[in-house]
């Protein structure tokens, strides 16, 4: 199986050297998607906000791939042992945007 490796054209630029995306034996994998709006390049001012962004950049994102989400295997957010200034999720905020996503 060929691993492919993929940077969004219309979603926000990855913070570092990452792809967007890997693809592998049929499967999308993303990780570190980012709740800044890629059309401004700045996040929303809350948390919910920030959460609804990150989902749309997924959904963004799985559009350019062909993909949609209604075949997400697995999905987390989490910002454990991040200080909250890399983070716009604050620790014991995770709920409000798992409540995005459902």
């Amino acid at each position: 199986m060929e691993k492919v490796c993929f940077k969004t054209q219309k979603g926000p630029a990855a913070v570092g050297p990452y792809s967007t995306a890997t693809i592998y034996g049929g499967v999308i994998y993303m990780s570190g998607m980012i709740g800044v709006n890629p059309a401004t390049g700045k996040a929303p001012e809350g948390t919910l906000a920030q959460a609804q962004q990150v989902f749309e950049n997924i959904k963004t994102v799985l559009g350019e791939l062909g993909a949609d989400s209604r075949r997400i295997h697995e999905r987390r957010a989490e910002n454990d042992g991040l200080p909250d200034q890399h983070c716009g999720i604050r620790r014991g905020q995770q709920a409000v945007c798992r409540g995005v996503w459902s």
